[in-house]
């Protein structure tokens, strides 16, 4: 669509595109955020993984890249645009996409290194690894589209790091006639790692600094400082060192002055370890001569974390700051985040578990590079970067000034001093990766940062004693990759993994903290206990105060809680009713006396409790639940414990406030005087009546009884505590007595009283449960004896005793028995079966001896036997075995010896001798009567070299052979002797087992085998072999081996030498780092030493340090082992993704550290259920499964078939295959075998592999042949029914066809109709419309202002009218509105002011306008000083802006600022003349034409569609049979002069008016009042509802005219349609009668009748979005409550509202032929539309340019260049915004501000399409049109290149005026201000300003009182004077100036006199 016109496109073609447009959905809507909880954006492509990310601070949208996509998200996760990226045709040999490489290329992905956004130009840089390595400018709306495409400039592979950032740049000169200045433009910071490939590579710099815009000849991405000759701004490493010496990127940002990138980089060239750095660039230094690096350092105590995974800067919260020591809130930190690396790696490169994080602030980190820069310029050292350049500093006196953003002298230094800080948080359990942080609503410091496995670990960092980690959400099974941050908000956090974008809520209050303790415990400073919920909730959610708070939002770290403090009593008798008196605490003055107790029951029943007095002092007393509502106990409790809550009194459920266990008890349920009395509840014990009762029924239930009182109980009482119960006591709680014997059993009796106490009596409750009695007597001593008892049974027996009073004998009570007092009953000879046991039973308690060989008591002894007691010996010792069996000849061995008899002490053994040598007991190890323990003495060496040996004789008497035991075994002395010790090296780490092999290794008892004095722990040891285990050595080097056997020195060999430590066995390199769940996957390990290892193992390492081992590895050769992987720790979880766990090495007990172990899940088989069979023509096996290769190849998978391997294993992902065995494994008969899967550790049966040959069994083949006889059978039918149908379709079309001929004769009948209308009409509509066209009617100028400064309320705006007030306060008002007047006509007031305002949040957007008309009518009569207070506003509006980077070129697109009111009410006061010069005329034609040819056809009066119309939801589409007539109106009843104003005239007599016949009634009284009092202006003629037509027939007499009544036409549907001309069959030519409507037909006849009053234009408006509204919403006025049958239906006029096309009856066509009228209605009125468009866009072809025009534009001009902005569209959009948009736009749109003109309901359809036209054209958006655009754009496509012509033109030619100084401006502006003055009310408006000053007047004085130019002015006391004067408390002021001018006083109303 270039040079082709719309117009001359043919009808029919139009019509179809118009169809097919309107088929194709519309895209979708920005959708804001909604759902609060957590959402993630799954990677559509999860072979692409996601890579980086990056948010618009702007619009919160997410830009995601990843491998070959690019995905535009909004803040709730939805798709917006998707850019597809790669892959490419590409070689890493080809420098550009299209040069003439000649090197072969491949399809190569593209990954996405790294993202920023330039917020300034709203452009996303995206670089890809693509091409060399190289970025594009993105459109931040259309991610699809890039303009520029850079050089390579980064890093080209798919791991190698890359960091940029946008931050400002160099100053650059901008030079014009006008004047020269200086501004920073914005650069792209570039860090990449190097990567080595073709010589082109080696030009890209590591560290550099590139231009974002075109500057000069330069072009986007290109170095900011080139430098041929001098440096540039870049750095290099040095080509000899780009591939030894590696750095790594982590991060980049600006602060201050300086821009910063985070690296990993070895220490130095020769020193491998890594270490963190932090690289600075002075951003105004265009060479990067001030290039410094600096170690940044992060470390507690020996711990180094030396290894940075992420940067972050942002701000501090309060405990922080004050903890750092920081001054202001917006100073800014740098947070980083550490691993540390292993000690055990030469590199410390290789990461353990653990992480930490530090804080810095930036004065720190500007001090210690001033410290290293400072030590290069004034010392002779080296710049200490030798992988850029090596030479030494050079020494100067230069000051710190000359050289903080690099001199020439001294370039690129490496310092030495670190930056460095202990961690804050430190993690020994995960692997962090990212760190985002933010400060909540109580000033807490948030960290939130991502870890390795998924987790998001959070903490608070506050003092020193409260930072810490509160919270871990296990978000994602994926690493949580290094782009993490928070929402705009604060309350989501947005994490990347490889394949989700999650957004994760800040914090969960509501759903884990159930009570004010658990809230507080969680410790989540988002999180507070909201009193007015009782539910843990974010701040913004609670609003209700609490004493001692600041609001009812209690803070984590208050550790305050809603509390009961106490309740009195605390616990009730169940039985009782009582009262509590419940003290509260932190409950909240507001709740007082609203307040009831609840008591929940642990079943869960609740009973409430009204309170008995309400609450005062935070007390509140209730009573207790009736005894009925109280739960059952159950049989073995004695006490219910019940929650006691205070709830609100609501009509609804809340939670409670606060909550207290409450106990009911029971003291009925003690039955011993000692249980009652020593219970936790006030019982008190009655002793007569033998009862536990509560203490408050003692009085009546103890009454004239002896009690005791219980220790709860309160008061003094000399019997309290179970000490005064009646009890019995006894020596021992058991008395032994022999089985068989009687024995008196007599107890002692405390507390009797006698006075009751009688009849005592034993009870015994014998083991087999039955009692017996017996009578008890008390004696004089106070103890009682029970009759004796003869017990035969042995086992235990209880005693009580119980008494009865006299008068109840028949009642037995028991005395306590608080002993447990019982009788043990015992037989000697079941306690000890031999004499040694028997006489040395505890006498005491057993009376037994020995007695005819056995254990008895004295009194079963024969007299005449003999009885051994516990003072004699038994005889025949016997000794059964001893140990050990061998000593060494030197003696010293501990000899345990095991009999019977042997004794019943140490002193009763005389003698013990060991092969014939004496053996000293040890007395302390003696148990008598069955061990004695002895050290052997030294043998002598027999002459003829035999051994020495002999038994284990023990004496206990020296003479008698009865009391002498000898062994039946020998013991020999014997000399050890070690002949081999294998091997004879080992690791330093220790764990080596030696072997010594000799004779005799196993004699004696203490073995002591050292290595150079350490100990080697023995293991095992037999005759000839002894195994001990190596302790760990100190170096390498050989140390002696010294075995001891009892202190004796073992002899060895001669050829045995020292034990040689050797260096510890190293692993270099594990293959592969994979394993699955179960273990068992075989790895390989490369490294040295592994000869000396004889147990090496794999081991994983847990959370918790828990630990799993794999199998012991193999030893292939001395530096290469296969190892199995070990099990996944118990504390690992793994789910369907892979995670990384700690693996190290067991090297015989000591435990390496290595690295990370990638863990998938493990491999799962699909069995099949039925046989599978062998086929000799199928050689392969496949069987099925998951995650089959994830960890596990070939090596690790055997598959065997009945035991038979199956060969040739292939292992893919998802199967495996092999080649099974070409014959049948032999198995027993009938067996078919079974195909085993071993993976690793894992076993599956996979199924039955047959080696038969499958048949069809006969129940297949019948089923076969019914399926076959079905589908015959089916095929018939099927053909059967496709000929009948065939026959009916083709009926079917031939009458389509026949209906689409008729349709398509109707289509082009319409459009040929349409057509010829549109070429043969137009001229006679040109010709038509100025013909008695009315002058302009231009409002006053008063009027004017009213509506554009106040257009909802106009002239009867409060501000506009004369102010009433009582005429008491008369003159204090008056004189308080002056002073105020006096406060806005100082500056720093006013702006302090608006200032102040505007800052608080409460004070919206409605607020500013409003404020800012205010003030516009204030300073009306000043414009002077309105210009300088605006021009200072938008200076503040603009700064602020550019310093938030908000989108700039959105400036005074809206009013949501006092600044942008007052603009566009500035330029509505001074563009007042040019209206009515000039552009006013013009806009009068296009508003007449537009209303003039609408008429001309029909419109609907509800849904105000019509005929001829430029907006597409405006077009009537249906096709209507009307005609246009001529009727004639006369006037009577006085209507014709009624109402005319002085001088004025109407057209007397009948006059013609041209109408439609289809016109509603209310349309034809419009047209007619148009034609009778056209020379009238809208405000003076009467209104239609006003007046009413009549009809006067001939023969039928007058008839009244209405929109709807009793005739009117009722529909199906309940519609009724209006009535028109044509229902009333009005002929041409007619008499119509125009009367008041108090002098209507419609007040003569009955209202029964006559049914509906006239539709005004305003209920027609309100019609318009409601077209079921009733009839007496639709008609407002008279009668129309009495017609409710009429109410219930719906009024429709042409059309009805709920369709689009015509009405029933109507013919039904497709409604988009009918766009044609737009060309139609387009091209009647162009050239109304171009003249309009040009007086608007003309500086002097009609009328000479208003001077604030050129004023302004050159101010915003001055403004873009003082803040740096050199994109000429930003300014084109600040004009276009302030004064097309706001301004011509308004009054295209509101014709009535300017004219006085009703509103222009019915065209606005068309005014907004002609507004959106002069947008557009303003526009530098250079839109491309499809079929998908809007019919208005289409409508102006054509024309658009002219109007931005047109735009364009007169933007430049202003900026080519003479500028208008401020003196000129000033004059220009002042006269002005005399020519409006008195015009607005300015005291009205005054005293609306007040009522903001009075909103704001604390912060207002607030910030006077810290202003010292208010103070000068003493602006603070001068407010204070004001608001009194308005509050009536003094009347005068001390101020003495008179701000307002003559003209202004009061009386009883401030108005405006004449005054001298």
């Amino acid at each position: 669509m270039k040079d082709e016109s719309i117009m001359s496109w043919p009808p029919w073609w139009w019509s179809r595109v118009i169809i097919l447009i309107t088929l194709i959905p519309s895209s979708t809507s920005f959708t804001p955020i909604v759902d609060e909880g957590p959402k993630d954006y799954r990677n559509p492509n999860p072979s692409f993984p996601f890579e980086r990310m990056v948010i618009d601070p702007a619009t919160s949208r997410l830009y995601v890249g990843g491998v070959n996509y690019l995905y535009d998200l909004t803040p709730d996760l939805t798709v917006s645009k998707v850019a597809e990226t790669g892959p490419k045709e590409d070689s890493p040999e080809c420098y550009s996409r299209n040069d003439s490489c000649s090197k072969a290329r491949l399809s190569t992905n593209s990954h996405t290194k790294a993202l920023a956004i330039d917020d300034r130009s709203t452009h996303l840089i995206e670089c890809s690894s693509l091409f060399q390595g190289r970025c594009r400018l993105r459109m931040l709306h259309n991610i699809t589209e890039w303009a520029i495409e850079s050089t390579p400039m980064l890093a080209n592979d798919a791991n190698s790091t890359s960091v940029i950032f946008v931050g400002s740049g160099p100053s650059i000169d901008w030079d014009d006639d006008l004047r020269s200045s200086s501004l920073d433009s914005p650069a792209l910071y570039v860090a990449s790692s190097w990567v080595g490939g073709t010589i082109f590579r080696d030009e890209i710099p590591a560290v550099a600094s590139r231009r974002l815009n075109k500057h000069n000849n330069d072009n986007p991405f290109e170095l900011i400082s080139k430098g041929l000759v001098n440096p540039k701004s870049a750095v290099s490493i040095d080509r000899k060192h780009q591939e030894s010496y590696k750095i790594d990127y982590v991060g980049g940002f600006e602060v201050g002055r300086y821009a910063y990138f985070a690296t990993r980089q070895q220490t130095s060239l020769d020193d491998e370890k890594i270490q963190s750095r932090l690289v600075r660039v002075c951003t105004g230094d265009p060479n990067f001569q001030s290039y410094t690096e600096v170690p940044l350092e992060c470390s507690s105590g020996d711990r180094r974390y030396n290894l940075l995974r992420d940067i972050h800067v942002g701000i501090a919260g309060f405990g922080l700051a004050k903890r750092l020591g920081i001054i202001g809130e917006s100073t800014p930190l740098v947070y980083a985040v550490f691993e540390e690396g292993s000690s055990d790696s030469p590199r410390r490169d290789v990461v353990t578990s653990r992480s930490a994080l530090c804080v810095y602030t930036v004065e720190e980190i500007e001090d210690i590079f001033r410290e290293n820069i400072l030590d290069c310029y004034q010392n002779q050292m080296s710049t200490n970067l030798p992988w850029f350049a090596n030479k030494m500093c050079t020494p100067t006196r230069l000051r710190w000034e000359q050289f903080e953003c690099g001199n020439n002298v001294n370039t690129r230094i490496g310092g030495s001093k670190p930056i460095t800080a202990e961690p804050i948080v430190e993690m020994d359990d995960a692997r962090v990766t990212s760190v985002a942080t933010n400060t909540t609503h109580g000033g807490s410091t948030v960290v939130f940062m991502g870890t390795k496995d998924g987790r998001l670990v959070k903490a608070v960092l506050e003092d020193e004693e409260n930072s810490f980690v509160y919270g871990q959400d296990s978000i994602s099974s994926e690493p949580i990759l290094q782009d993490l941050q928070f929402s705009d908000s604060g309350n989501f956090i947005f994490a990347l993994t490889p394949n989700n974008v999650i957004r994760w809520p800040s914090s969960n209050c509501d759903h884990s903290a159930p009570t004010c303790a658990l809230c507080m415990a969680k410790r989540d400073p988002h999180c507070g206990w909201c009193i007015r919920t009782s539910s843990c909730s974010l701040k913004e959610t609670c609003d209700r105060s609490l004493p001692m708070t600041n609001s009812g939002w209690l803070r984590y770290d208050t550790n305050v809680c809603p509390n009961i403090r106490s309740v009195f009593p605390d616990q009730v008798q169940v039985s009782t009713t009582d009262y509590l008196n419940v003290t509260m605490e932190n409950i909240g003055v507001a709740r007082r006396g609203k307040l009831r107790c609840v008591f929940t029951f642990p079943d869960g029943q609740m009973r409430q409790s009204e309170p008995t007095s309400a609450a005062i002092d935070d007390s509140l007393r209730c009573a207790t639940p009736n005894v009925e509502q109280i739960p059952r106990m159950a049989s073995n409790e004695t006490s219910l414990t019940a929650k006691l809550s205070i709830v609100e009194v609501s009509s609804h459920s809340l939670p409670p406030l606060a909550t207290v266990n409450f106990t009911f008890f029971d003291c009925r349920r003690f039955d011993t005087c000692t249980s009652c009395t020593s219970s936790p509840f006030p019982c008190d014990w009655c002793l007569r009546s033998n009862e536990c009762v509560s203490g408050q029924e003692t009085e009546d239930r103890c009454r004239g009884q002896v009690f005791v009182n219980g220790m709860k109980r309160s008061g003094s009482s000399s019997r309290r505590g179970p000490s005064h119960c009646p009890h019995i006591v006894a020596p021992s709680p058991l008395i032994y007595q022999p089985a068989g014997h009687r024995k008196p059993i007599v107890v002692k009796a405390q507390n009797i009283d006698t006075a009751f106490m009688h009849d005592f009596k034993c009870q015994f409750k014998l083991p087999n449960g039955n009692v017996q009695n017996r009578v008890a007597s008390r004696r004089s001593d106070g103890n009682i004896e029970c009759d004796e008892l003869v017990l035969d049974r042995t086992g235990r027996v209880s005693l009580d005793v119980v008494w009865s009073a006299r008068d109840e004998p028949a009642i037995p009570h028991l005395l306590d028995n608080t002993q447990s007092i019982a009788i043990e009953v015992y037989k000697c000879e079941e306690i000890a079966d031999d004499c040694g046991l028997c006489l040395t039973l505890d006498t005491t308690k057993f009376a037994c001896g020995w007695c005819e060989s056995r254990c008895v008591a004295p009194s079963i002894c024969p007299p005449r036997s003999p009885f051994l007691n516990s003072t004699q010996l038994c005889t025949g010792p016997l000794v059964r075995s001893f140990s050990p069996k061998k000593g060494p000849l030197t003696g010293n061995t501990t000899m345990t010896i095991k009999g019977t008899n042997l004794g019943r002490s140490p002193a009763d053994i005389k003698t013990i001798v060991v092969a014939n040598v004496e053996c000293k007991i040890v007395p302390s190890e003696y148990i008598a009567p069955s061990t004695i323990v002895c050290i052997t003495g030294a043998g002598q060496r027999q002459n003829d070299g035999r051994t020495i040996q002999g038994p284990i004789i023990v004496k206990l008497r020296p003479d008698g052979l009865e009391y002498t035991g000898i062994s039946p075994d020998s013991f020999q002395y014997v000399e050890p002797a070690i002949s081999r010790v294998k091997p004879s090296s080992g690791p330093i780490s220790g764990g080596t087992d030696l072997s010594f092999n000799g004779v005799d290794l196993d004699a004696g008892t203490e073995v002591d085998v050292t290595i150079g004095g350490e100990i080697c722990v023995v293991l095992s040891r037999s005759t000839s072999t002894l195994i001990c285990r190596s302790p760990p050595g100190e170096r390498m080097e050989s140390r002696p081996i010294r075995v001891e056997i009892d202190r004796q020195h073992v002899k060895m060999s001669r050829g045995i030498g020292d034990f040689v430590y050797l260096a510890n066995p190293k692993t270099s390199s594990v293959s592969p780092e994979r394993s699955v769940a179960a273990g068992g996957i075989r790895v390989d390990v490369r490294g040295e030493g592994f000869r000396i290892l004889q147990r090496p193992k794999m081991i994983l390492v847990g959370r918790g340090e828990v630990k799993t081992e794999g199998k012991e590895c193999t030893i292939r050769d001395d530096s290469h082992m296969e190892c199995f992987t070990p099990p996944l720790p118990s504390t690992e979880k793994i789910n369907d993704r892979s995670i990384e766990v700690g693996y190290a090495f067991d090297f015989d007990g000591s435990t390496t550290s290595r690295g990370r172990l990638e863990v998938f899940p493990d491999p799962s088989i699909e069995p099949w259920t039925d046989p599978r069979y062998y086929r000799p023509t199928e050689n392969y096996l496949t069987i099925n499964g998951e995650h089959l290769n994830d960890a596990a190849n070939e090596r690790d998978v055997r598959v065997s078939i009945g035991g038979s391997e199956c060969t040739s294993t292939v292992v893919a992902s998802r199967v495996i295959t092999c080649r099974p065995p070409e014959k049948k494994p032999p198995l027993p008969t009938g067996t078919e075998p079974e195909v085993i899967v071993s993976i690793a550790h894992l076993k599956f049966s996979a199924g039955i592999l047959s080696y038969s040959t499958p048949g069809l069994s006969s129940t297949s083949i019948s089923i076969i042949a019914i399926a076959i006889f079905a589908l015959l059978a089916l095929l018939i039918l099927l053909l059967v029914l496709y000929q009948r149908k065939s026959n009916s379709h083709q009926r079917q079309m031939k009458m389509l066809k026949s209906k689409m001929d008729a349709i398509e004769m109707r289509v082009a009948t319409e459009c040929k109709e349409a057509f010829a209308e549109l070429q043969t009409s137009l001229n006679a509509y040109h010709a038509d419309l100025p013909l008695g066209a009315p002058a302009v009617p231009f409002l006053e100028y008063k009027e004017y202002a009213a509506r554009v400064l106040f257009p909802n309320s106009g002239h009867t705006h409060p501000a506009l009218r004369e102010l009433e007030v009582d005429s008491s306060r008369a003159k204090y008002v008056e004189e308080g509105l002056r002073e105020l007047h006096k406060l806005l006509m100082n500056k720093t007031f006013l702006l302090t002011m608006v200032r102040t305002m505007e800052s608080n949040k409460y004070f919206v957007g409605k607020d500013r306008v409003y404020l800012g008309s205010l003030l516009m009518v204030v300073l009306q009569e000043k414009m002077t000083y309105c210009t300088e207070i605006l021009k200072q506003l938008l200076r503040e509006l603009i700064e602020k802006t550019v310093e938030k980077r908000f989108q700039p070129k959105i400036l005074f697109r809206r009013s949501e600022s006092v600044a942008e009111r007052m603009l566009a009410a500035w330029f509505s006061f001074l563009m007042h003349n040019y209206l009515e010069e000039c552009a006013g005329k013009r806009l009068f034609d296009l508003y007449w034409g537009i209303k003039q040819q609408m008429e001309k056809g029909p419109q609907d009066a509800i849904t105000l569609e019509a005929r001829y119309s430029l907006s597409e939801e405006k077009l009537l589409r249906a096709t209507f049979d009307f005609r246009e007539q001529l009727i004639f109106l006369s006037a009577e009843s006085g209507i014709g002069q009624s109402g005319i104003p002085q001088g004025y005239t109407t057209s007397g007599g009948e006059v013609p008016v041209r109408i439609l016949d289809c016109d509603s009634i209310t349309q034809v009284k419009e047209k007619c009042l148009e034609a009778r009092y056209r020379t009238l202006v809208f405000s003076d003629r009467p209104r239609p509802e006003e007046v009413d037509l009549e009809y006067r027939h001939p023969m039928h007499g007058r008839l009244l005219l209405q929109d709807v009544d009793a005739t009117s036409r009722l529909e199906s549907g309940g519609w009724k349609k209006m009535n028109t001309l044509a229902h009333y069959q009005i002929p041409p030519n007619a008499v119509l009668t125009m009367v008041t409507r108090h002098a209507s037909l419609y007040n003569l006849v009955n209202p029964s009748t006559a049914s509906w009053s006239l539709l005004s234009e305003k209920s027609s408006l309100s019609l318009k979005n409601s077209p079921t509204v009733s009839r007496a919403n639709l008609f407002g006025g008279t009668n129309s409550s009495n017609h409710s049958k009429d109410n219930e239906s719906k009024i429709f006029h042409l059309v009805k509202p709920t369709e689009h096309g015509p009405s029933d009856g109507q013919e039904k066509m497709v409604t988009e032929i009918y766009l044609t009228r737009l060309l139609m209605m387009k091209g009647t009125l162009q050239k109304f539309i171009n003249d309009l468009l040009e007086s608007i866009f003309s500086s002097s072809r009609h009328a000479t340019l208003p001077a604030c025009v050129k004023y302004m534009f050159d101010f915003m001009d001055s403004q873009a260049l003082e803040h740096g902005i050199t994109d000429p569209e930003v300014t084109h959009a600040w004009k276009s915004n302030a004064l097309p948009l706001r301004f011509w736009v308004n009054l295209i749109k509101n014709p009535h501000f300017v004219f006085d003109v009703p509103k222009p309901t019915k065209i606005e359809g068309c005014l907004s399409v002609i507004a959106q036209t002069l947008m557009d054209a303003c526009s530098t958006q250079d839109h491309q049109l499809t079929k998908d655009s809007p019919s208005s754009k289409l409508l102006f496509a054509k024309d658009m290149f002219q109007y931005r012509e047109w735009v364009d033109s007169y933007y430049t030619e202003i900026a080519k005026m003479k500028p208008i100084d401020d003196n000129e401006m000033g004059k220009m502006l002042n006269e002005e201000s005399k020519t409006r003055r008195g015009q607005l009310q300015v005291f009205s408006a005054l005293h609306e300003i007040y009522k903001y000053v009075e909103q704001h007047k604390d912060a207002l004085l607030e910030s006077l009182e810290h202003c010292e130019h208010a103070q000068t002015y003493q602006l603070p006391a001068r407010l204070q004077d004001m608001m009194a004067l308005m509050e009536s408390q003094r009347a005068g002021s001390d101020y003495d100036s008179n701000t307002m001018g003559l003209g202004y006083n009061s009386a009883s109303r401030l108005m405006s006199r004449d005054r001298l």
